[in-house]
This record gives structure tokens, sequence and C-alpha cells, in this order.
């Protein structure tokens, strides 16, 4: 069959450095993806893959999306005019178990 098939946000866990008809692959999803992907290589020599054939995003959506949102429970549409966040955080997503810090501006609740 060759190499394994490429599946976006995963590895195939290679136990063979050679692959014949029957056998099969199984990939590990990387953090933040869940799915149990894994592939056989066919008697024509493709790879099938069997049930999943993708990693899916598990998570909490875009962290964007949730602050521009949260405007009903407090927050502005410019959040970030009110606050900063601490780290490095990837606003298209967020991942299970992921903590995101904010920081207040200090000018916020200042009397004018």
């Amino acid at each position: 069959c060759g190499a394994p098939r490429k599946v976006e946000n995963a590895d195939p866990i290679i136990n063979f450095e050679t692959y014949t008809s029957g056998m099969t692959v199984e990939y590990q999803c990387d953090l933040g993806y869940s799915g149990r992907p894994s592939a056989t290589c066919g008697p024509d020599g493709q790879w099938q893959f069997m049930g999943d054939e993708r990693c899916s995003l598990i998570g909490c959506g875009s962290l964007q999306t949730f602050l521009q949102s949260s405007r009903k429970t407090g927050f502005s549409t410019g959040w970030q005019e009110t606050m900063t966040m601490t780290g490095t955080h990837d606003l298209d997503r967020s991942y299970v178990g992921e903590t995101v810090r904010f920081t207040c501006s200090p000018e916020i609740g200042r009397a004018s």
C-alpha cells in the first residue's frame, strides 16, 4: 500500500515499515482533537478507512466569538479596549482544559 494516507490533525501510529493487504494503521489525533481514524490496506493496494476518517476539534469554539457575544453578560463588543489577555491564545478555537486569563485595563472603573 505504500505510506499510510495523511489525516488532518493526526499522525499515523507506524508499527511496520511496509504494509501489505489486510494490515491496519491507526492514527493518534492531535491535542484538542478527537476521533479514532484507522485504515486498512486493501487487496487493490489502496488504503480504505473504516469509521472515522478524520479527527474533530473538541473545545468551546471560537474565543473571539464568545467574547463578542458576551456583551449580554457585561462585556462590550470592543473587549480589547477594556482588557488584555495574559499569554498567547488562539482566538479562532479553544481546547478542552485550556485556561484563559484576562487583565482589566487600569482605566476601567475610574470615575471621569
